[in-house]
């Protein structure tokens, strides 16, 4: 069968037409995911990553050296238990050869993006759209968002306030591109909220608490608006979501006109790699209060990891023998096509039946997702702490009592003093923090097993707080 995209066209001919033509095929796609066998989605995603390598093996001058430098004969990869003895990737790569060499068919002629990473890891790199994966990434956001919210039924706007000029794209929301001021967001509720049945804020997790409070500051009713946050960059704790749902007034029923959610992304590979949906985030709910759930679907983990849906056609996962989650991008539309690429980011890779499996043993059959895609549990960033103390416990813990967060920017740092872990937490402008908040906060991490003595710093003499701008990852270390 031929794939005809239609879409291009009709937009520009006829744009109610080329709506129309959208709408169909998001059905289409939602239905299939909804009634596909689990193993004919999770088969499609490994003939898509020997597709993906194939293309980059005889198309792309980095990846005919890498194989060279590891022995491969491409010819020699003829299964998925061969493409899983293939070199895997990391950010090395971009460093090490010249950017022609990185590009498909050895040409720019046609990019169209460039998305930065954010540098985090020391070592700065990027991916390179088409316009066609972008065009096919903007359907994907609509068509998440659509699960999630009804944006085709309601009236939708998205605001973005990622930071580092990280796009969302979309075909039929209004966008507004703010980046992280919170001054424009908030002007922009304010005016368009009467107007919109469905608004999503796109931001930084700790950014989108920060933007919340000072609407709170400035008068906005969040409860009477329809505003629902979708978070990005890193991980947060269930009862952030709590935290945030309370100011919001989200509702704890589904279906709602209101979601705290998150996404994740990464640079080198596409935005919107993974996603939660309401079913994903009751499973997390789930293990967030039962133990015995929790150890059965994640393992051994020292916090809850996030749990996201992700497209195995699109997006192929394995797991490393360390626990890292290697990604493998099938879109022929991307121009470095990184095969078996590790970004360093620790998960587990959750299949359909897996899932339903542990929720049959534990009586809970009735949280199995209505789309039949497997999952993926990415650990924080946060995670990797200091002296075996884990910067996702003081995150924990600020947010398991209402009367911390309001007063605290949620950045901190973490620092031995001999043998003593100390956190500096960073006040908010004009905080004040009073005495038995700490000894209450000490207490409850103490909870982990780890004493610790909490310095909580004025705002502007937390000397690292002073560079906070919201554009790069706070290092806890």
């Amino acid at each position: 069968m031929i794939d005809v995209d239609l879409y291009p066209f009709l937009h520009r001919v006829n744009r109610p037409l080329a709506a129309r033509y959208e709408a169909r095929r998001r059905a289409g796609m939602q239905h299939f995911l909804e009634t596909v066998d689990p193993e004919k989605l999770e088969s499609m995603g490994k003939r898509e990553a020997l597709k993906a390598f194939r293309r980059a093996a005889g198309r792309t001058t980095f990846y005919e050296k890498v194989l060279s430098e590891h022995g491969v004969d491409p010819r020699s990869i003829r299964s998925i238990e061969d493409f899983a003895r293939l070199p895997i990737l990391t950010k090395d790569i971009f460093h090490s050869y010249p950017l022609i060499d990185l590009v498909r068919d050895h040409h720019l002629d046609d990019a169209k993006s460039i998305l930065t990473s954010s540098g985090f890891s020391g070592l700065f790199s990027f991916g390179i759209n088409m316009q066609k994966n972008l065009d096919n990434t903007g359907r994907l956001i609509d068509m998440a968002l659509n699960i999630i919210l009804d944006i085709e039924r309601y009236k939708a706007m998205v605001i973005n306030c990622l930071p580092m000029g990280v796009k969302v794209l979309t075909n039929i929301m209004l966008l507004a591109e703010v980046g992280v001021r919170e001054d424009m967001a908030l002007a922009l509720v304010k005016k368009f909220g009467p107007h919109y049945e469905r608004i999503i804020i796109v931001g930084e997790a700790f950014f989108l608490k920060f933007l919340v409070e000072e609407g709170i500051r400035v008068g906005i009713d969040w409860k009477s608006l329809p505003v629902s946050l979708i978070a990005g960059e890193d991980s947060f704790p269930e009862n952030y979501r709590d935290y945030m749902c309370d100011l919001l007034g989200v509702e704890d029923t589904v279906p709602t006109k209101k979601f705290v959610g998150s996404s994740m992304g990464v640079a080198e590979l596409d935005i919107n790699l993974f996603h939660e949906t309401f079913d994903t985030v009751r499973l997390r709910q789930l293990a967030e209060q039962d133990e015995t759930f929790r150890r059965a679907l994640f393992g051994d983990v020292p916090h809850l990891p996030m749990l996201f849906h992700y497209y195995p056609h699109r997006t192929y996962l394995e797991e490393s023998p360390e626990g890292e989650v290697i990604v493998t991008m099938t879109s022929p539309y991307l121009k470095i096509p990184l095969i078996r690429f590790n970004a360093k980011d620790r998960g587990r890779v959750i299949s359909y039946r897996s899932l339903e499996r542990v929720l049959g043993e534990q009586g809970r059959k009735d949280l199995l997702p209505k789309l039949h895609m497997p999952l993926v549990a990415v650990e924080s960033r946060a995670s990797n702490g200091l002296d075996g103390f884990h910067a996702d416990t003081v995150r924990h813990a600020i947010f398991s009592d209402s009367r911390f967060p309001p007063l605290l920017t949620c950045h901190f740092k973490l620092a031995l003093e001999g043998s003593s872990m100390c956190i500096r937490l960073h006040l908010k402008r004009d905080a004040v923090w009073p005495e038995d908040y700490t000894r209450d906060l000490e207490e409850i991490v103490a909870r982990s097993g780890r004493t610790v003595t909490i310095e909580p710093v004025p705002y502007y003499e937390f000397s690292e707080g002073l560079t906070l701008d919201y554009n790069k990852k706070f290092n806890h270390l």
